[in-house]
């Protein structure tokens, strides 16, 4: 209990943190300084993060809206900076089901494969998302100078890891406190800042 409460406190300062600082660059519309927000670019020398400023595209994705379809070409990384994605297929049926769902800071691997690379599913928005693209010049220029394939699996290793502590955290509080740190996460990644606090939309219907 103890090394979980430990482990949420320090997630949430640094969601927090994170958080912030997109907000303001978003605000004032400066797209380069969301680049800093790439979790995985810590790793990297400071240099690493000018390069991705220069080069990264960055889409701002209402609600609901179709992000990439299964067997297009990946046309670089991905990192949802905010937001909810789900990821999906169609079986046989033409039932789809739910791979995975993405939350802030994930990164897709996917990009790993080249440019030959192509979605395995469907990516669509569940609430309005922020997602950065690094192209592959970029990534070409990065994997030639630092070792971008290993620090991308270190840290998507890591949010696996990430998602475990949080489940585990969950299951271990009772309902009352449950919801008080759900509400907290809905709050932090997809809260709005009015005057009379953060205001949420929940995303309660059903496609």
């Amino acid at each position: 209990m103890v090394q979980y409460d430990l482990a949420w406190r320090g997630l949430e300062a640094e969601g927090i943190a994170t958080m912030a600082h997109m907000r303001s660059a978003l605000t004032t519309g400066s797209t380069r300084d969301l680049a800093p927000t790439y979790c995985f670019l810590r790793e990297l020398p400071p240099e690493a993060r000018q390069l991705v400023a220069e080069t990264t595209r960055v889409r701002m994705i209402p609600r609901h809206k179709l992000v990439a379809r299964q067997g297009e070409p990946v046309v670089g990384l991905n990192c949802l900076l905010r937001g909810i994605l789900r990821c999906w297929q169609t079986d046989v049926d033409g039932n789809d089901y739910t791979v995975e769902t993405a939350w802030s800071d994930s990164v897709s691997i996917v990009a790993l494969g080249g440019p030959d690379a192509e979605w395995p599913w469907n990516v669509t928005t569940i609430v309005p998302a922020t997602v950065a693209t690094m192209n592959w010049d970029c990534l070409k220029a990065l994997r030639r100078r630092y070792p971008l394939d290993e620090v991308l699996m270190q840290y998507a290793a890591a949010d696996y890891s990430r998602r475990h502590v949080w489940h585990g955290l969950l299951r271990s509080v009772r309902l009352r406190p449950r919801l008080r740190m759900v509400l907290r996460r809905i709050s932090d990644e997809m809260g709005t800042a009015t005057d009379q606090g953060i205001r949420i939309r929940f995303p309660l219907t059903h496609s």
